[in-house]
């Protein structure tokens, strides 16, 4: 039994999804009874609700695990924290394998959520766990957050530079490497980086769209100021993650992501890694009108 924690969000929904392909057994922990029963039509065996910042609520889901697959919520504060709870429930509950999504340059300590998940990876490390740690860059997905505007308006637009170059990954090649990783023992010890070799700038990604479109798309830089504005508005970010978001986008605008070698994750997934514009196209017919 594997408990996958997160497994409603972006991440957890792709993971999720390819390890019950694989046949594998997964019990989620979720916060909601709508979260669970997705869950389990998603392919769950079981799903468990609770708190991951709750150890009763960890001891209970990781009762009878043998792997852990640890995904935290996106721009979380206090992922520190939760993780060396995970560890010290998987290590009372006798986990024999225990599995950090991490992100793609964990070392880049400026970027305050890379600089967490480098501390969850070295507490990992020392805690004495069978661990595997993946690496994502960034999702191809997040480029195309905003479809709608991209399709009907040509633009894609985000608080960055369109002139750095950025590294990828599609969350499908992330959901099936996950789902090899948690099979056997061939990956235990491992840090790997999941990238598809592939860098664009902005303006590149712009430029595929276009040709798969069949019509213009610009890539636009918003100021961040109003995307922090607009944020706030929504209210569904805290100020620190809206800050922690200001952070990474302000390093994206003067450094990029680039590096990322497609080998890493060919090799895991046992074929080429989906390029870029595989994943506009895709869009293109799931979604022509946006």
């Amino acid at each position: 039994m594997i408990l996958l924690t997160s497994a409603n969000g972006p991440t957890g929904v792709h993971v999720l999804k390819h390890m019950a392909k694989a046949g594998l057994k997964v019990r989620t922990l979720v916060r909601s009874q709508a979260s669970a029963e997705a869950t389990l039509a998603a392919g769950a065996l079981q799903a468990c609700v609770g708190d991951i910042a709750n150890p009763a609520d960890l001891a209970r889901a990781m009762q009878g695990v043998e792997q852990v697959y640890f995904i935290s919520p996106r721009f979380l504060v206090t992922e520190i924290d939760i993780a060396h709870a995970m560890i010290a429930a998987a290590g009372t509950a006798g986990v024999r394998h225990f599995i950090y999504h991490s992100v793609y340059h964990a070392q880049l300590d400026p970027i305050l959520h890379h600089r967490d998940k480098r501390i969850c990876e070295a507490a990992l490390m020392e805690s004495g766990l069978a661990y595997t740690i993946v690496q994502p860059t960034m999702y191809m997905q997040s480029t195309t957050r905003d479809w709608k505007e991209i399709v009907q308006a040509g633009r894609y637009v985000v608080p960055y530079s369109a002139d750095q170059q950025m590294s990828v990954v599609d969350l499908e090649d992330v959901g099936a490497a996950a789902a090899v990783v948690a099979q056997g023992t061939d990956f235990i010890g491992g840090c790997f980086e999941l990238a598809n070799g592939e860098l664009h700038t902005r303006a590149q990604m712009a430029a595929i769209m276009s040709e798969v479109l069949g019509r213009p798309v610009s890539a636009v830089r918003s100021e961040l100021a109003d995307w922090q504005a607009h944020q706030r508005r929504l209210g569904i970010l805290s100020e620190e993650q809206i800050e922690r978001m200001s952070i990474m986008m302000t390093h994206y605008d003067e450094a990029g992501m680039g590096g990322g070698n497609g080998r890493v994750l060919e090799m895991i997934i046992g074929r080429a890694p989906r390029r870029y514009r595989d994943h506009i196209a895709q869009m293109a017919i799931e979604r022509p009108q946006g």
